[in-house]
């Protein structure tokens, strides 16, 4: 590995570095060597820039980006960055990502995670989350059932 390459992953510190690094397409072998330190740099980032990370990711669509949103997805304290991740993921995800949003989907404590994870599913085609999708008409919160019935009315549209 180079040396220039592991420096600028160490010390990403802001999104503008961990972009780059995304769309140079570092592979996802070296991600997972420095994912602390990329998962460090990003939680170091404020609120409003991790929010800019998740709208610049939606553009990318590789598997890197992939794998750094569903860690958002996963981890993320602010609601609405997850939120945003799960809209990304939507868009830039595959079959992959269904694990990740049906779990946020059941288990987010955000209702603005769970409609956004509801929505990502539909837009993935994906038909496995069918069942969750169900379950999810049973949400306390009336955003998140209204989500879930777009979502299955549209899956049911592909069919």
């Amino acid at each position: 590995m180079s040396s220039r390459i592991e420096a600028q992953i160490i010390s990403i510190g802001s999104p503008r570095r961990l972009l780059f690094m995304i769309r140079k397409g570092v592979s996802a072998v070296l991600l997972k060597q420095k994912a602390g330190a990329i998962q460090a740099a990003f939680a170091g980032l404020d609120e409003a820039d991790r929010f800019h990370v998740m709208s610049s990711l939606s553009k990318i669509r590789n598997g890197l980006a992939r794998e750094v949103l569903t860690g958002i997805l996963r981890s993320d304290p602010s609601p609405l960055v997850r939120h945003e991740a799960a809209f990304a993921l939507g868009w830039v995800g595959d079959q992959t990502c269904v694990r990740v949003l049906k779990s946020a989907l059941a288990h987010d404590q955000s209702f603005l995670v769970r409609h956004e994870a509801a929505m990502a599913l539909a837009e993935l085609g994906a038909t496995s989350a069918k069942r969750a999708l169900q379950r999810g008409l049973n949400d306390p919160s009336r955003e998140v059932v209204v989500s879930c019935q777009v979502a299955l009315a549209r899956l049911v549209g592909r069919s």
